[in-house]
Protein backbone atom coordinates (compact mmCIF):
# COMPACT_ATOMS: atom_id res chain seq x y z
CA UNK A 1 0.00 0.00 0.00
CA UNK A 2 1.36 3.34 -1.21
CA UNK A 3 1.21 5.96 1.31
CA UNK A 4 1.57 10.12 1.12
CA UNK A 5 4.47 11.14 3.73
CA UNK A 6 3.60 14.99 4.80
CA UNK A 7 4.99 16.59 7.80
CA UNK A 8 6.30 13.51 8.78
CA UNK A 9 2.97 11.54 9.14
CA UNK A 10 1.93 8.71 7.06
CA UNK A 11 -1.57 8.47 5.30
CA UNK A 12 -2.95 5.70 2.92
CA UNK A 13 -3.18 6.91 -0.24
CA UNK A 14 -6.59 5.05 -0.94
CA UNK A 15 -8.22 6.90 2.06
CA UNK A 16 -6.22 10.25 1.19
CA UNK A 17 -8.36 9.74 -1.84
CA UNK A 18 -11.67 9.43 -0.05
CA UNK A 19 -11.24 12.54 1.96
CA UNK A 20 -10.66 14.43 -1.09
CA UNK A 21 -13.58 13.04 -2.50
CA UNK A 22 -15.44 13.71 0.51
CA UNK A 23 -14.23 17.41 0.64
CA UNK A 24 -15.49 17.15 -3.62
CA UNK A 25 -18.79 16.27 -2.65
CA UNK A 26 -18.76 19.17 0.06
CA UNK A 27 -17.79 21.99 -2.37
CA UNK A 28 -19.96 20.81 -4.80
CA UNK A 29 -23.18 20.13 -2.81
CA UNK A 30 -23.32 23.98 -1.48
CA UNK A 31 -22.78 25.04 -5.36
CA UNK A 32 -25.46 23.32 -6.98
CA UNK A 33 -27.70 23.97 -3.55
CA UNK A 34 -29.72 26.93 -5.31
CA UNK A 35 -30.04 25.11 -8.58
CA UNK A 36 -32.32 22.60 -6.31
CA UNK A 37 -34.06 25.28 -4.09
CA UNK A 38 -32.97 23.41 -1.35
CA UNK A 39 -30.63 25.19 1.73
CA UNK A 40 -26.80 25.22 2.01
CA UNK A 41 -27.99 23.26 5.73
CA UNK A 42 -29.60 20.36 4.37
CA UNK A 43 -27.21 20.02 1.52
CA UNK A 44 -24.41 19.71 3.36
CA UNK A 45 -26.10 17.16 5.43
CA UNK A 46 -26.81 15.45 2.32
CA UNK A 47 -23.61 15.63 1.14
CA UNK A 48 -22.10 14.01 4.55
CA UNK A 49 -25.12 11.09 4.56
CA UNK A 50 -23.56 10.17 0.95
CA UNK A 51 -19.99 9.83 2.30
CA UNK A 52 -21.28 7.73 5.05
CA UNK A 53 -23.60 5.75 3.42
CA UNK A 54 -21.35 5.08 0.30
CA UNK A 55 -18.21 3.96 2.46
CA UNK A 56 -20.46 1.51 4.56
CA UNK A 57 -22.33 0.84 1.84
CA UNK A 58 -19.28 -0.51 0.03
CA UNK A 59 -17.91 -1.95 3.03
CA UNK A 60 -20.85 -3.99 4.25
CA UNK A 61 -20.68 -5.71 0.44
CA UNK A 62 -17.20 -6.45 0.61
CA UNK A 63 -17.70 -8.38 4.17
CA UNK A 64 -20.50 -10.39 2.25
CA UNK A 65 -18.20 -11.24 -0.63
CA UNK A 66 -15.68 -12.13 1.44
CA UNK A 67 -17.29 -13.73 4.97
CA UNK A 68 -14.09 -14.44 6.19
CA UNK A 69 -12.67 -11.11 6.30
CA UNK A 70 -13.15 -8.79 9.90
CA UNK A 71 -14.52 -5.74 9.92
CA UNK A 72 -12.05 -3.21 9.52
CA UNK A 73 -11.80 0.13 7.90
CA UNK A 74 -8.30 -0.56 6.35
CA UNK A 75 -9.47 -3.39 4.24
CA UNK A 76 -11.44 -3.55 1.39
CA UNK A 77 -14.43 -2.37 -0.32
CA UNK A 78 -16.89 -3.23 -2.99
CA UNK A 79 -18.01 0.08 -4.60
CA UNK A 80 -21.35 -1.63 -5.56
CA UNK A 81 -22.74 -1.46 -2.27
CA UNK A 82 -22.63 2.40 -1.84
CA UNK A 83 -24.79 2.04 -5.30
CA UNK A 84 -27.82 0.02 -2.99
CA UNK A 85 -27.43 1.26 0.11
CA UNK A 86 -27.87 5.08 -0.77
CA UNK A 87 -31.24 5.03 -2.13
CA UNK A 88 -32.53 2.85 0.85
CA UNK A 89 -30.86 5.21 3.47
CA UNK A 90 -32.01 8.49 1.67
CA UNK A 91 -35.98 7.29 2.41
CA UNK A 92 -35.18 8.20 5.87
CA UNK A 93 -33.06 11.58 4.97
CA UNK A 94 -35.57 12.50 2.84
CA UNK A 95 -37.83 12.42 5.56
CA UNK A 96 -36.03 13.74 8.03
CA UNK A 97 -35.13 17.07 6.16
CA UNK A 98 -38.08 17.20 4.36
CA UNK A 99 -37.08 17.27 0.67
CA UNK A 100 -39.13 14.96 -1.76
CA UNK A 101 -36.83 11.77 -2.16
CA UNK A 102 -36.68 12.00 -5.74
CA UNK A 103 -34.94 15.29 -5.35
CA UNK A 104 -33.28 14.38 -2.99
CA UNK A 105 -31.94 11.30 -5.50
CA UNK A 106 -31.22 13.68 -8.42
CA UNK A 107 -29.54 15.88 -6.12
CA UNK A 108 -27.00 13.29 -5.02
CA UNK A 109 -26.79 11.37 -8.77
CA UNK A 110 -23.81 13.06 -9.53
CA UNK A 111 -21.74 12.28 -6.41
CA UNK A 112 -21.49 8.26 -7.21
CA UNK A 113 -19.55 8.82 -10.38
CA UNK A 114 -17.56 11.53 -8.33
CA UNK A 115 -16.61 9.24 -5.86
CA UNK A 116 -16.01 6.35 -8.05
CA UNK A 117 -13.61 8.14 -10.44
CA UNK A 118 -11.78 9.60 -7.15
CA UNK A 119 -11.51 5.89 -5.48
CA UNK A 120 -10.15 4.53 -8.91
CA UNK A 121 -7.34 7.32 -8.32
CA UNK A 122 -6.75 5.83 -5.24
CA UNK A 123 -6.65 2.27 -6.39
CA UNK A 124 -4.48 3.02 -9.16
CA UNK A 125 -2.03 4.32 -6.36
CA UNK A 126 -2.25 1.78 -4.11
CA UNK A 127 -1.75 -0.88 -6.85
CA UNK A 128 -5.15 -2.66 -6.36
CA UNK A 129 -7.74 -4.03 -8.78
CA UNK A 130 -5.38 -3.93 -11.65
CA UNK A 131 -5.77 -5.22 -15.48
CA UNK A 132 -5.12 -8.42 -17.04
CA UNK A 133 -1.48 -8.88 -19.20
CA UNK A 134 -1.95 -8.77 -22.50
CA UNK A 135 0.37 -10.25 -25.15
CA UNK A 136 0.42 -7.07 -27.65
CA UNK A 137 2.55 -8.61 -30.69
CA UNK A 138 5.25 -10.04 -28.20
CA UNK A 139 4.82 -7.26 -25.38
CA UNK A 140 2.90 -7.91 -22.31
CA UNK A 141 0.99 -4.81 -21.53
CA UNK A 142 -1.21 -4.18 -18.80
CA UNK A 143 -3.80 -2.15 -19.20
CA UNK A 144 -4.08 0.87 -16.58
CA UNK A 145 -8.05 -0.03 -16.02
CA UNK A 146 -8.75 1.66 -12.70
CA UNK A 147 -7.37 5.19 -14.63
CA UNK A 148 -10.08 4.13 -17.63
CA UNK A 149 -12.67 4.20 -15.03
CA UNK A 150 -11.84 6.61 -13.84
CA UNK A 151 -12.06 8.89 -16.78
CA UNK A 152 -15.55 7.29 -17.93
CA UNK A 153 -16.64 8.06 -14.15
CA UNK A 154 -16.15 11.40 -14.86
CA UNK A 155 -17.77 11.52 -18.28
CA UNK A 156 -20.81 10.43 -16.71
CA UNK A 157 -20.88 12.57 -13.76
CA UNK A 158 -20.46 15.65 -16.73
CA UNK A 159 -23.28 14.34 -18.47
CA UNK A 160 -25.60 14.00 -15.26
CA UNK A 161 -24.17 17.82 -14.53
CA UNK A 162 -25.22 19.21 -17.84
CA UNK A 163 -28.35 17.34 -17.39
CA UNK A 164 -29.33 18.74 -14.51
CA UNK A 165 -29.48 22.24 -16.06
CA UNK A 166 -32.33 21.16 -18.05
CA UNK A 167 -34.11 19.29 -16.35
CA UNK A 168 -38.08 19.42 -15.59
CA UNK A 169 -38.86 16.53 -13.30
CA UNK A 170 -37.06 15.06 -10.70
CA UNK A 171 -36.25 10.88 -10.56
CA UNK A 172 -34.10 10.16 -13.50
CA UNK A 173 -30.34 11.16 -12.86
CA UNK A 174 -29.85 8.26 -10.09
CA UNK A 175 -31.00 5.25 -12.67
CA UNK A 176 -29.01 7.09 -15.33
CA UNK A 177 -25.93 7.06 -12.86
CA UNK A 178 -26.83 3.02 -12.71
CA UNK A 179 -27.65 2.02 -15.84
CA UNK A 180 -24.22 4.20 -17.52
CA UNK A 181 -21.98 2.97 -14.36
CA UNK A 182 -23.36 -1.04 -14.78
CA UNK A 183 -22.70 -0.44 -18.65
CA UNK A 184 -19.03 0.74 -18.35
CA UNK A 185 -18.11 -1.63 -15.01
CA UNK A 186 -19.49 -4.61 -17.00
CA UNK A 187 -17.10 -4.49 -20.39
CA UNK A 188 -14.31 -2.74 -18.27
CA UNK A 189 -14.45 -6.11 -16.47
CA UNK A 190 -13.11 -7.82 -19.02
CA UNK A 191 -9.46 -6.48 -19.02
CA UNK A 192 -9.64 -6.36 -15.33
CA UNK A 193 -7.63 -8.99 -13.12
CA UNK A 194 -10.77 -10.29 -11.73
CA UNK A 195 -11.52 -13.96 -11.66
CA UNK A 196 -14.09 -15.28 -14.40
CA UNK A 197 -15.60 -17.76 -12.07
CA UNK A 198 -19.77 -17.97 -13.14
CA UNK A 199 -20.30 -18.55 -16.79
CA UNK A 200 -17.15 -17.20 -17.37
CA UNK A 201 -18.21 -13.42 -16.22
CA UNK A 202 -17.13 -11.70 -12.72
CA UNK A 203 -18.66 -11.39 -9.61
CA UNK A 204 -18.74 -7.24 -10.53
CA UNK A 205 -19.81 -8.68 -13.88
CA UNK A 206 -23.28 -9.92 -12.54
CA UNK A 207 -23.73 -7.23 -10.04
CA UNK A 208 -22.97 -5.25 -13.46
CA UNK A 209 -25.81 -6.80 -14.91
CA UNK A 210 -28.34 -6.44 -11.90
CA UNK A 211 -27.60 -3.01 -11.03
CA UNK A 212 -28.33 -2.45 -15.48
CA UNK A 213 -31.58 -4.14 -15.52
CA UNK A 214 -33.20 -2.66 -12.16
CA UNK A 215 -32.21 1.29 -13.43
CA UNK A 216 -33.77 0.17 -16.39
CA UNK A 217 -36.52 -0.69 -14.97
CA UNK A 218 -36.96 2.28 -12.67
CA UNK A 219 -36.25 4.74 -16.00
CA UNK A 220 -39.14 3.10 -17.99
CA UNK A 221 -41.34 3.46 -15.08
CA UNK A 222 -40.63 7.23 -14.69
CA UNK A 223 -41.07 7.70 -18.61
CA UNK A 224 -43.99 5.49 -18.71
CA UNK A 225 -45.08 7.78 -15.84
CA UNK A 226 -43.85 11.37 -16.10
CA UNK A 227 -46.99 12.66 -16.97
CA UNK A 228 -48.80 11.83 -13.80
CA UNK A 229 -45.56 12.99 -11.36
CA UNK A 230 -46.67 16.49 -11.93
CA UNK A 231 -45.43 16.86 -8.46
CA UNK A 232 -41.65 16.05 -8.87
CA UNK A 233 -41.70 19.77 -11.19
CA UNK A 234 -38.58 21.50 -10.38
CA UNK A 235 -40.11 24.45 -9.63
CA UNK A 236 -42.39 23.40 -6.89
Amino acid sequence: MRNFNILGYSFSSYWSMLVIGAITVIVISILRAKRYKISYVKALIMAFFVVVLGCLGAKMLYMIQNPASSFSWRGGMSLYGSVFLIPVGFVIISLMLRVRYAKCMDFIAVYGPLFFAVMRVGCYLNGCCGGIIIDFFGDYLVPPVQLIECALDVAIMAFLLWRERNIKTFGFQYPIFMVSYSGIRFFIEFIRNTQKIYCFLSEGQWISIFTFVMGLCILLFLFKEEKNYEKYKINN
